[in-house]
């Protein structure tokens, strides 16, 4: 009897022996399908992270040629200090003009009340115009 339970219980060792070798194997093809799958993410990522960095690169080019061309706005662009020096500048040059035009009007008509052609009246009315 002891040789017949020896035979039972080492046929039951081999029956779990044989179902550990079979889980052992489905947990290895799992291995090896989760090792591809962790290879195809890195791949993945790698290639996300290479299109972000050209993404990244191209951007910070196109700031840079911004940059470039507010610099050169900038250095060509008129500040109000320079405005405000041109527009006194042209209202002292027309206020010059003006001036000029003011003696010459004011002379001609000395000159037509001098001569009789215009009368005081005229002189008068055309000085309060």
């Amino acid at each position: 009897m002891l040789k017949k339970k020896s035979n039972v219980s080492n046929q039951k060792i081999l029956q779990a022996v044989q179902g550990l070798d079979k889980t052992v194997q489905v947990l290895d093809k799992k291995l090896q399908d989760l090792d591809v799958k962790v290879s195809q993410n890195t791949t993945n990522i790698d290639k996300l992270a290479s299109a972000i960095n050209d993404f990244a690169n191209h951007t910070e080019e196109r700031f840079d040629k911004i940059d470039q061309r507010f610099d050169k706005i900038e250095s060509t662009m008129v500040t109000k200090d320079y405005l405000d020096d041109k527009l006194s500048d042209l209202k002292i040059d027309m206020l010059g003009t003006v001036d000029k035009k003011d003696k010459k009007v004011n002379t001609l008509i000395k000159v037509l009340d001098n001569k009789k052609i215009i009368n005081k009246k005229e002189v008068k009315l055309i000085m309060t115009a």
